[in-house]
């Protein structure tokens, strides 16, 4: 009897079978394009605008001619006004080109349904990019999603808020310019592609000089044989404050890396970076007038690895390091450095989980070693995330300058991302009874000429005000006012119309009472 493989079939049979297979192949091929075209937003719109391939010297996407296809590259040479609520989608791998001197204006709503979509159903497109376009240009609760990269800056100082970007290479990058990165939900990049390839969130080159604030969720993540760094530095100065760095990578995940950078700014963030056979937290390499103040630098779970470092200090650089809080491994490294390339009023950091504290260096002065800092939880969905508990080691254990006292009680200042006043009951913790944290009112830019960014962080659902005051302290209006939630909050205040001089912004929450003073200049 004839074995399976045995049976003899026709030379007939034999030549139709290559050929029911392509068709077979081609009809599976014909049922997906369909399912994928019926289940897209493209499917189902009524009207739909077709843009692309001319100059827009002067014109409106209106809510009414919603969505966009974009079937061509759109340059805009004029000014381009796109209205709240508006969908733009690419048919391809175009983009959209601001060019010399033009202005793009995407201002979406706060609501859901306001806000301005850019994307694209399958394929990826090639972003929103700025040549030497006017500082003028605004990206305001936008959502860019499935693009290669978002938002390129090329001598452009465009602002770009309460946005949420989704990219699969660079999310935005900054040449030779100094955008207001400020607010902004969500900037990811989610990584895959082929080995060897570096992946970055947000990537700062040729003398740019850009303010990243008060960013929810700054995320870079790539898959095997690729980099992921949340924000890369070269040849440049940047403000990076108040933001979420994530970094996750099979190979040398970094959350800063900065190559000849000079006058960074690197305070009050949160920055975490999974454990991997090598990884670091900061990564500084010919950079001077570093400061790295009162952050979170955190390496994730994993498996002990010799590679991780903390903060890693290459030749060349020079920097002050004060009132962090530094985890690891149980096998990283704190901070690795030679001992001229740290500022001698660096200190009162907290290092716990290390194998080594220090490489390279002495001890600093300060520094809390191996004790534990005692966040409420690690969960970045908590509303608790990095906050401290009342008993930590952090709490009134920074440096001890009356300059860095707690604005709100004037106690002394705290090691890490979040202040924490002393519990008024000291019982055992619950949940119940988290500790009563609050942020300091920030303002930025100050001085300024056009527009103020003020941000605020609540402990608990508040009635809140934000007032404004000359510099006499005579009231002239109210800025905002409601019930505002626990959490960061961001507001931007359009100075049109003031005169220049000194203001006064002053906050209300519950019993807290802070005030700013702010430049407006002509």
């Amino acid at each position: 009897m004839y074995g399976y493989f045995d049976r003899k079939r026709s030379p007939k049979s034999c030549q139709c079978r290559p050929a029911r297979s392509l068709m077979r192949l081609a009809f599976f091929s014909m049922v997906v394009f369909l399912l994928a075209w019926f289940v897209s937003p493209l499917a189902f719109a009524e009207n739909p605008t077709y843009v692309g391939g001319e100059d827009i010297i002067n014109g409106i996407w209106t809510l009414d001619q919603s969505p966009y296809y974009v079937s061509g590259t759109v340059r805009v040479v004029g000014e381009l006004r796109i209205e709240a609520g508006v969908q733009v989608y690419f048919l391809d791998n175009y983009s959209i080109e601001v060019e010399h001197n033009a202005v793009l204006i995407a201002n979406g709503g706060n609501e859901e349904n306001d806000r301005i979509l850019f994307t694209s159903s399958s394929i990826t497109w090639e972003g929103i990019n700025f040549h030497d376009a006017s500082e003028l240009c605004l990206i305001i609760n936008c959502d860019i999603f499935n693009v290669e990269t978002a938002v390129n800056c090329n001598r452009t100082d465009l602002s770009l808020e309460s946005s949420r970007i989704e990219a699969h290479s660079v999310a935005v990058n900054c040449i030779s310019s100094s955008p207001r990165i400020v607010g902004n939900h969500s900037i990811r990049v989610i990584g895959e592609g082929n080995a060897g390839t570096n992946f970055k969130a947000i990537s700062i080159r040729d003398d740019s000089s850009p303010q990243i604030i008060g960013n929810k969720w700054i995320e870079c993540w790539s898959d095997f044989g690729n980099t992921a760094t949340g924000i890369f530095i070269l040849d440049s100065r940047a403000e990076i404050r108040e933001n979420w760095i994530e970094v996750r990578s099979y190979d040398s995940p970094k959350g800063i890396d900065a190559d000849l950078g000079d006058d960074v700014d690197i305070s009050r963030n949160i920055i975490r970076v999974q454990s991997s056979p090598t990884a670091c937290v900061l990564d500084f390499s010919s950079s001077t007038g570093v400061t790295v103040y009162n952050n979170d630098l955190i390496v994730m779970n994993g498996s002990p690895a010799m590679g991780v470092i903390g903060i890693k200090i290459s030749a060349g650089s020079f920097m002050r390091i004060v009132n962090n809080i530094i985890t690891g491994n149980s096998a990283s490294v704190a901070i690795q450095a030679e001992p001229n390339f740290v500022s001698d009023s660096s200190g009162y950091n907290l290092c716990y989980n290390h194998d080594l504290i220090y490489n390279g260096i002495g001890a600093l002065e300060g520094d809390i070693i191996e004790e534990n800092p005692l966040f409420i939880t690690e969960e970045p969905d908590s509303s608790n995330a990095y906050y401290i508990h009342w008993e930590s080691p952090c709490r009134d254990n920074g440096y001890p300058d009356e300059a860095w006292n707690d604005p709100h009680d004037n106690s002394p200042s705290d090691i890490g991302r979040f202040w924490c006043l002393e519990h008024p009951n000291p019982v055992k913790e619950t949940e119940s009874t988290a500790p009563v944290c609050y942020e300091i009112l920030v303002s930025y830019p100050n001085p300024f000429n056009n527009y103020n960014v003020i941000s605020f962080e609540l402990p608990s659902t508040e009635s809140t005000r934000l007032l404004l005051f000359d510099a006499n302290g005579r009231y002239i209006r109210t800025l905002l006012s409601g019930n505002y939630s626990r959490g960061s909050h961001v507001f931007r205040w359009n100075s049109d119309g003031m005169s220049a001089g000194d203001y006064i912004i002053q906050l209300e929450a519950g019993n807290v009472v802070q005030s700013r003073k702010v430049t407006h200049l002509p």
